[in-house]
């Protein structure tokens, strides 16, 4: 018994999935320090307008990566002596992003208060660019890291980030409390010492890119599956904060604030289809044959159930949760809680199959998917909300969630079976 305790331990698999789980219950945890002590000083009206600015920061960052983290780690894996060209492509299509970003706020800021949706919201634009910029950088050298498999310097870098931003926010809440503003700058410039330190690692790409340029074919083949990726993030990144930005439009700060309090006390079960993502992702793009896809699909279903069953038991611990971390102003929070654990019980299952769909290099049916998801999510909430409030739009995840499933499943014994078939032409041949 010992013995294969101790095989286990010693897989690389299970090495990087403790080191990646680590690494996330640090950073969610030092983030979840920080809501209850800001959701509890500002209440549900300011926290509402704070978590504008918070929820808009990372919503950038995600939404203008469009994808490129999944082609970087999936091609530098595939093609290791070309890993640093790609990591250039990488860094200067970003920035060539956040310049056009800038330049568009430059020339028309009223568009993006218009998208923001709130009064005096315009006030906070630089912030979230801002932000948005520093955290993306910091994203690329943490990627880089990741195509290493090096989960464990990614675990000090993404820990310092947050580490830094919890000293800035502690620092501005004993001598500002009430100023968002001021609490938005030290959320933003949490990554900034790390970028600073980091610095060396973006420059490394372009000192080693000549001797090691991308040859065509494989230019050809990382822009024709990246493509994709491009068009499926659009929906993806939309989907992972629609319900806040559309809880924006309809509803006030205070609502805003108590839905958004639910949402965070979710992020720690997130967490954990995320630590997956990471580390399969660079062993899912190696898989090749049915019998690797499926077994890796029996294993994923295992682990799926149990994380599904430990989701759904903590509905019954919602109401003294909530009621104990952010008091009696939240309890509104408690229903939406729920809802939204039974959304991410349903996640996991399409996370897992979306990620054998990669290994087919199919990535047009995950993108499908996402918009498939994307429209019902907006049609549901566009409807619900206005009836139900924060509830119309947890149910609409619910909903949302439960179709791209059953759409996912489809494609993938789709793919099972035309894989089949070609390789048994192939024999019979």
């Amino acid at each position: 018994m010992v013995k294969v305790l101790k095989k286990f331990f010693y897989r690389e698999s299970v090495q990087h999935f403790s080191i990646v789980l680590a690494e996330i219950i640090l950073t969610k945890g030092i983030n979840f320090i920080l809501i209850v002590l800001l959701a509890r000083s500002l209440g549900p009206d300011l926290y509402g307008e704070y978590s504008l600015v918070n929820v808009s920061m990372l919503f950038l960052v995600a939404f203008l990566d469009f994808g490129m983290e999944n082609t970087a780690v999936r091609y530098s894996g595939k093609y290791r002596q070309y890993r640093e060209s790609i990591f250039v492509f990488y860094t200067i299509a970003k920035a060539g992003i956040y310049l056009i970003i800038l330049m568009l706020i430059l020339l028309s800021p009223g568009v993006f208060s218009v998208l923001l949706q709130k009064e005096n919201s315009l006030k906070y634009i630089f912030l979230i660019f801002s932000g948005a910029c520093i955290d993306g950088f910091v994203f690329i050298i943490a990627t880089y890291l990741q195509s290493l498999e090096k989960f464990l310097l990614k675990l000090y870098l993404n820990v310092s980030v947050f580490f830094c931003r919890l000293l800035f926010l502690l620092f501005v809440m004993a001598t500002d409390p009430q100023n968002v503003m001021m609490l938005g700058v030290a959320f933003a410039v949490g990554g900034a010492p790390v970028l600073v330190f980091g610095w060396g690692k973006l420059l490394r790409f372009f000192r080693t890119f000549h001797p090691h340029r991308l040859p065509r074919n494989i230019m050809r083949e990382l822009l024709h599956y990246s493509k994709w990726l491009i068009i499926g993030s659009i929906s993806v990144n939309i989907l992972g904060r629609i319900d806040f930005f559309m809880v924006t439009k309809f509803l006030s700060w205070k609502e805003m604030g108590i839905y958004n309090s639910a949402f965070q006390l979710v992020a720690p079960f997130t967490m954990l289809s995320y630590v997956f993502g990471n580390v399969f992702l660079p062993k899912v793009s190696k898989l090749t044959t049915i019998f690797e896809r499926r077994n890796f699909m029996r294993k994923a279903t295992r682990a799926g159930l149990a994380l599904s069953v430990f989701a759904l038991t903590s509905l019954f611990f919602a109401k003294p949760l909530v009621l104990f971390l952010f008091g009696q102003k939240y309890a509104g929070a408690i229903d939406v809680l729920r809802i939204l654990l039974v959304s991410f019980s349903l996640s996991l299952w399409a996370g897992f199959i979306s990620l054998v769909l990669f290994s087919f290099e199919k990535p047009v049916y995950v993108v499908l998917g996402s918009y498939l998801q994307l429209f019902i999510s907006v049609v549901c909430m566009w409807f619900l909300i206005p009836l139900l409030g924060i509830y119309g739009a947890a149910w609409s995840k619910v909903i949302a969630q439960a179709v791209v499933i059953l759409f996912t499943f489809v494609c993938y014994l789709k793919l099972c079976k035309d894989v089949e078939r070609h390789e048994t032409t192939t024999v019979c041949v």
